[in-house]
């Protein structure tokens, strides 16, 4: 199986979940938000939580899963990516109930 479309790690999945259900997520913030929970958790809990890969690419630290995920999330159960009407950002929905 193909790796960018295979699912994301559960914990990851459950971080974008409750980050997407809290407030609309566009894609920017989505692959950049579980970065900042896993500084977050390292400083809290002493380790990080959401099973992601961070790299640091040209305009900041991203989550390698999500990025790839999202690029190919046609068939997704859990969550779907849509244009946002005269921009070039789209939003992430949350499809999970």
């Amino acid at each position: 199986m193909d790796k960018r479309n295979r699912a994301l790690p559960p914990k990851l999945e459950a971080v974008l979940i409750r980050l997407g259900k809290a407030a609309q997520l566009n894609v920017t913030q989505a692959v950049k938000l579980p970065y900042l929970v896993d500084v977050v958790a390292a400083h809290v809990l002493g380790h990080p939580i959401t099973e992601g890969t961070h790299q640091a690419w040209e305009y900041g630290v991203v989550t390698r899963e999500v990025w790839h995920y999202l690029d190919k999330c046609e068939n997704s159960a859990v969550l779907h990516v849509e244009p946002v009407q005269w921009s070039e950002e789209k939003k992430v929905v949350i499809d999970s109930g």
